[in-house]
């Protein structure tokens, strides 16, 4: 053994026994050598805009939303709640479409540009990975009798592969019908977007994506062991805790510690985030902006070490009216004021409800995730209603993005980690 390597050797051991806590992994060691290149994206100057954009609407949608539910686990997909609103957008006019347009973030992009973007993001990530599944669909469900242009649906056919059916929204099997739809592809991961149809609805708008990815490094299960996870209040509750040893990019900042584990060939990533105070969790929340993650990827280094992660499954469902109203588009909400004349030219349109619904798993093999965002269109004619060893053992962050481009699919915040059963 060369002196160097006796040098690196002794680091590391000594690193182990003070992080590790003498604890013995069994899994094998990755090493940097044998991690092979993953496919990229390829993407033009116009498209970045759409994706930097994206990442931004995102980091403040989930903001926002942690502001509602500051004690509930959180998981959200900005880049679904996205697409479904630039199909809406396709309809708005005037004051509407600028105050949508400045609430995604698609200021310095025209329509063209925005729509050929996510129809290039809509193929292209599909088929980017072969070892990961990731699916995306969209779909528009309006009521028979209503008059809608068909530049509109056309629009959305042609950059967003929307599926379009008319429907008796007054038949109780439209229902049945959109939520079968939102089931199936979602693989039975959310079966139900819809309760009831308002007798004011006219349109709605639908995001569905799904996504499964196995582990780069999976996490042997002979591995996992009940552990304490310790919450915000002082307490503790059990969970199950998963342990892998390879090679890995990871950053230990004076805020925050975070790794990075690779699905499939690697071009989708889970980058972990365990604030350094928990005390601060919240202000730390409320403070995650695409600056935070620029330093976290600016500063990812693949070094060799233990990840601890707990196993959790949950759904999530929250409204989003108040949020997006908050963050510029109230007027796309507002009956009296709303200009959605490029679906149908009387007007009288106006979004009544935008709900997201998510279904997250991280396991032992890997992350199966989905989301759907349904957007409803009202009319006004009548009254609408309103080596590291990083244990992520206490609450932490965490983003499922595309590293090539990073575009953030999905963000989430575990305050206690849940296993749902079926």
């Amino acid at each position: 053994m060369t002196p160097n390597a006796f040098r690196n050797f002794a680091l590391m051991f000594a690193f182990a026994i003070i992080l590790f806590g003498c604890q013995q992994d069994k899994t094998p060691l990755g090493s940097e050598n044998s991690d092979q290149l993953f496919p990229t994206l390829p993407v033009k100057p116009v498209q970045q805009k759409l994706i930097d954009a994206n990442q931004k609407f995102g980091f403040e949608l989930f903001k926002r939303i942690n502001q509602i539910s500051p004690d509930t686990n959180v998981f959200i997909s900005p880049f679904s709640v996205s697409m479904a609103l630039g199909m809406t957008m396709n309809g708005a006019n005037g004051e509407t479409y600028a105050a949508m347009r400045k609430t995604l973030g698609f200021e310095n992009l025209d329509e063209q540009s925005i729509n050929e973007s996510y129809r290039y993001l809509y193929r292209a990530l599909q088929a980017l990975d072969p070892l990961v599944v990731f699916e995306i669909a969209n779909s528009i469900w309006y009521k028979e009798g209503f008059k809608v242009l068909d530049e509109f649906l056309k629009v959305n056919r042609d950059y967003f592969s929307a599926e379009v059916e008319g429907l008796n929204f007054s038949d109780p099997s439209a229902v049945l019908r959109i939520n079968s739809w939102v089931s199936e592809k979602t693989h039975e991961k959310i079966k139900k977007i819809l309760d009831a149809i308002p007798s004011d609805a006219v349109m709605y708008l639908i995001n569905a994506i799904y996504f499964n990815g196995t582990w780069k490094y999976t996490f042997p299960e002979e591995e996992v062991k009940q552990r304490d996870f310790f919450t915000l209040d002082g307490s503790k509750t059990d969970c199950q805790m998963m342990y892998v040893t390879s090679f890995f990019p990871v950053y230990f900042g004076e805020q925050l510690s975070a790794v990075e584990l690779p699905y499939g060939a690697g071009s989708y990533v889970m980058t972990l985030i365990l604030p350094t105070d928990q005390n601060s969790f919240e202000d730390f929340v409320n403070n995650f902006d695409e600056t935070v993650w620029e330093e976290i990827q600016t500063n990812l280094s693949a070094d060799s070490g233990t990840v601890g992660l707990p196993k959790f499954r949950f759904s999530f469902d929250q409204g989003l009216k108040p949020v997006l109203s908050d963050m510029g588009m109230a007027i796309a909400f507002d009956g009296s004021q709303a200009d959605f004349t490029r679906i149908n030219p009387k007007g009288n349109l106006f979004i009544s409800k935008v709900k997201h619904k998510t279904f997250v798993e991280v396991n032992e093999k890997g992350t199966e995730a989905a989301a759907v965002t349904l957007v409803e269109m009202a009319i006004t004619s009548v009254e609408a209603p309103k080596i590291f060893f990083l244990t992520f053992n206490r609450p932490f962050l965490f983003v499922i993005h595309e590293k090539s481009t990073g575009a953030v699919l999905f963000m989430g915040k575990i305050i206690r980690p849940i296993w749902e059963e079926e």
